[in-house]
């Protein structure tokens, strides 16, 4: 007699098993079986961007080998004809992450030769590469500078270029990942929830989306918590007019190019060329850095703010010592210009001046 309802609870568990997969399937089967020429699910263990670098490193050293009438088919000639690449690629002036990227391809177009053990003679070119040349991560931009160049933005007209000058700042963003904000991932407070809620918040590479961050991860939920940060909520949900638009519809419609030409056409005429070249990643080594050096977050709370994995990258950011000598760089005129963007930004954005 209790047999009965276990069975049928059962088979109705194995129906909408069968149901969900056939579903699942009906859309699979729509997909390509192939994509860049690899199969489907190979293709995609990257992301777009990297398989075209990769694709384009790989096909420069196999170019390099037929012209080169260099064999790569064994671990043992594929070891060799490496080492000389690199030697070559050394000399014509290349950097270091070109030399990355050449052994990252190799490694996903020939998974089976990688590793240290398996092409020992190139990972010793590569060690000798990084002594002659260790990376050096950019400069972090002093926050008065961000104002200065975010202030200017908005008085020319660019709006939405000041607004993700100083998101981008203030959550530690990767140069590209405000364009792939909706509408619905950046969120109001919820007074009536309390202090729970009370902070307008980002959400970055939303699952549904189906678009994961550099580092893999899923719904990664950023604060404006601090009170210098908190006027850039109403001035996105003021300039951006969030409550009359579609909830899936892209929040920014400037681009990342639209954000570099922004910042080579001022920099120079802003007299910002003594702190280095322009960046959108500056951005995120200040954001890091400023918050560091005037003790807003401990170094725990901005390794979790940036999404850092390891401790190590925090402190390739985190340069709160640079803040001040790239600050005193600037002509006397210029601090003053950036000093009085820093106190005007908030009225600025919220049209209060």
């Amino acid at each position: 007699e209790t047999s009965a309802p276990v069975t049928w609870e059962i088979e109705m568990e194995e129906k909408k098993d069968k149901a969900k997969k056939q579903r699942r399937s009906s859309k699979r089967v729509k997909q390509p079986a192939m994509k860049h020429g690899l199969p489907l699910l190979r293709a995609s263990s990257v992301k777009p961007v990297t398989l075209e670098r990769y694709q384009l490193h790989h096909n420069n050293f196999q170019v390099w080998c037929r012209e080169s009438f260099r064999r790569a088919q064994t671990v043992k000639e594929l070891d060799g004809s490496l080492v000389d690449y690199l030697q070559e690629k050394y000399y014509e002036g290349e950097d270091l992450a070109y030399a990355n990227y050449t052994l990252a391809a190799v490694a996903f177009f020939r998974p089976g030769m990688k590793g240290a053990t398996t092409l020992p003679l190139t990972h010793q070119c590569m060690r000798g590469w990084r002594n002659l040349c260790p990376a050096r991560s950019r400069m972090p931009l002093p926050y008065e500078v961000v104002t200065l160049l975010a202030v200017t933005a908005v008085k020319k007209g660019l709006t939405q270029v000041g607004l993700v000058l100083m998101l981008n700042f203030y959550l530690y963003l990767r140069p590209s990942e405000f364009s792939r904000l909706r509408v619905c991932d950046l969120v109001r407070p919820v007074k009536r929830a309390g202090k729970t809620y009370r902070w307008w918040g980002v959400l970055l590479n939303p699952s549904e989306e189906g678009i994961p961050s550099k580092t893999l991860q899923w719904d990664e939920a950023l604060v404006l918590d601090l009170p210098y940060q908190q006027f850039l909520g109403p001035a996105m949900d003021l300039h951006l007019q969030l409550r009359n638009r579609a909830k899936g519809e892209k929040a920014f419609t400037v681009t990342v190019t639209d954000i570099n030409q922004f910042l080579q056409s001022e920099w120079i005429p802003l007299g910002l060329q003594p702190v280095g070249a322009p960046h959108l990643y500056r951005l995120r080594h200040g954001g890091a850095s400023h918050e560091m050096a005037s003790q807003l977050r401990c170094l725990s709370a901005v390794q979790l703010r940036g999404r850092w994995q390891a401790l190590k990258s925090v402190k390739n950011y985190e340069k709160g010592s640079r803040l001040s000598q790239l600050f005193g760089m600037l002509d006397k005129g210029v601090q003053k210009r950036c000093l009085q963007a820093k106190k005007d930004i908030k009225d600025i954005f919220l049209n209060q001046l």
